[in-house]
């Protein structure tokens, strides 16, 4: 967990540009629907903000009140400016009445991922975790080599074998970080730390 003075900090190394803002809400049970319209208000407004790379909603599992937003944003700068914006704050007043609890956190880049939603909650199995990844970047790196065959024979200049491989990684990590993961982590998060 970082807070908005480190997440600047180390949101100045390539590596750590993005950044990505947690919001876990507790909503009472009744105010569910109220939840989600309001969920419908904000989605939209945060979008179109400067920096703005995406957002995930995890909504409650079967028992549970908890809400889980996963905004991304370029920078910590850019996260600054949603923040600390006369829009969010606004709206925030709007869903406060059907909080029962509420608790952010700022980390850089993905590491959400790998974080228990809840303070005390398990964190997920080591080998679990390995063999989740490992499911994932096997057909990767079967798949997409072969499928960017096609496109490499047909550009002249990517036909050396580190223009090959590089595209074919950043591809893979591309893919796994921002397509596969999040949904794998979202379908499997129970079987990680049970």
């Amino acid at each position: 967990m970082t807070d908005l003075a480190s997440a600047g900090t180390a949101a100045t190394s390539p590596e750590n540009d993005s950044v990505t803002f947690v919001v876990y809400h507790h909503v009472a049970a009744d105010r569910s629907n109220d939840y989600e319209q309001w969920l419908s208000r904000i989605i939209p407004v945060a979008q179109g903000f400067p920096g703005y790379l995406g957002v995930g909603v995890l909504r409650p599992a079967t028992g549970s009140d908890l809400y889980t937003l996963v905004l991304r944003f370029a920078s910590a700068d850019h996260l600054r400016g949603w923040v600390e914006s006369r829009e969010r704050t606004e709206l925030l007043a709007d869903v406060e009445s059907m909080l029962s609890n509420t608790r952010t956190e700022i980390q850089p880049g993905t590491d959400f991922w790998y974080t228990p939603p809840e303070p005390g909650a398990k964190h997920p199995i080591r080998w679990k975790q390995y063999v989740m990844v490992l499911l994932i970047i096997f057909p990767l790196t079967l798949v997409v080599p072969e499928a960017w065959e096609l496109l490499f024979d047909r550009v002249p200049w990517m036909n050396s074998r580190f223009v090959r491989h590089f595209g074919a990684v950043a591809i893979s990590v591309f893919l796994m970080v921002y397509v596969i993961l999040p949904r794998a982590m979202k379908r499997l998060g129970r079987w990680l730390v049970t």
